[in-house]
């Protein structure tokens, strides 16, 4: 007898082997945009403090990066005052919410860079929860590096 079509075991095993690889697909899916997210607000964040810092330079007044858990601003210390004060001005399109958290180090919660883009005091700024590739900032006195933080340490890639 000849044989036309598929047979009905054959339908079922190959829409089972899709909806396993469709659900297996989601989750991964699901990881990557998690991983996704959290590298975006990183890099984000690294350009924002790298043009805080050239800012800094080129018209020759302290900038700070304020943080906090789910936003961040930049502001210029206008008044020339050499401290944050009521008389500063944060730049427009600022303060810009996190869809994540953000954990930092060492108390206050700024990030200050001089006339000459050097920071006094050292930070690591890292993603509250995720295993992305570049989920943390490092700050040293003349560096600010993107990298992993593994083993409570911003690890550059």
């Amino acid at each position: 007898m000849k044989e036309q079509g598929i047979s009905y075991i054959e339908l079922v095993v190959v829409m089972s082997v899709i909806g396993i690889l469709t659900v297996a697909l989601g989750f991964e899916y699901y990881n990557w945009g998690k991983k996704f997210a959290a590298e975006k607000i990183i890099k984000e964040l690294y350009t924002d403090m790298m043009h805080a810092r050239m800012m800094a330079v080129t018209r020759g007044l302290d900038y700070y990066v304020v943080l906090s858990e789910s936003a961040y601003s930049v502001v210029e210390d206008t008044n020339d005052s050499g401290k944050k004060d009521a008389g500063d001005m944060t730049l427009p399109d600022f303060p810009k919410q996190l869809e994540d958290f953000i954990i930092w180090n060492n108390s206050g919660n700024e990030v200050t860079f001089d006339k000459r883009g050097i920071m006094p005091k050292w930070r690591t700024i890292h993603i509250a929860s995720t295993e992305a590739d570049y989920n943390c900032i490092a700050v040293s006195t003349t560096r600010v590096i993107m990298g992993q933080y593994i083993d409570n340490k911003c690890k550059p890639k």
